[in-house]
């Protein structure tokens, strides 16, 4: 696993590892650039003492992570040009590791936490909500005397 990743970064500076790190970002196997070019500036927001490439470079950057001088990491789907993905899976989580290992966190496709999260409820009863009981047959202390005492007389 170590040795693609060596591959597309060794003597090429922080930006192909930063570009990489990008690719791992998320819970799904296969991404687009467009996708992967959003984890990037997360990742950049970061790095706050680097310069971030604009799109066409991003894009630029992944398609070389495509030959075999770059370690051949990325290949594109046969059934869509846009949609990337890794040649080994295994080679994923590495990249997610390298990240993690340079104190980068990869947030993923999470909530966005900026945005206050409602739940729509309604708050009346004639309108659907209705407060939470026990299940039938389930009796509380009380309530069970009660009818032991009944049962006695």
């Amino acid at each position: 696993m170590k040795r693609p990743y060596e591959q597309a970064t060794r003597h090429r500076g922080d930006e192909y590892e930063e570009v990489l790190w990008a690719t791992a970002d998320s819970e799904y196997l296969e991404r687009y650039a467009k996708a992967m070019f959003s984890s990037y500036e997360y990742i950049m927001r970061q790095r706050r003492n680097r310069m971030a490439l604009d799109y066409d470079k991003f894009c630029a950057r992944i398609r070389k992570l495509r030959t075999p001088s770059f370690g051949a990491i990325l290949v594109v789907d046969a059934n869509d040009a846009g949609l990337y993905t890794y040649r080994e899976r295994m080679l994923r989580g590495f990249v997610r590791m390298q990240a993690e290992a340079h104190g980068i966190e990869l947030a993923g496709e999470k909530i966005d936490q900026t945005v206050k999260q409602t739940m729509g409820v309604p708050s009346s009863l004639s309108r659907g909500y209705y407060a939470s009981e026990p299940p039938p047959g389930i009796h509380w202390d009380r309530e069970r005397r009660k009818d032991d005492d009944s049962d006695d007389q």
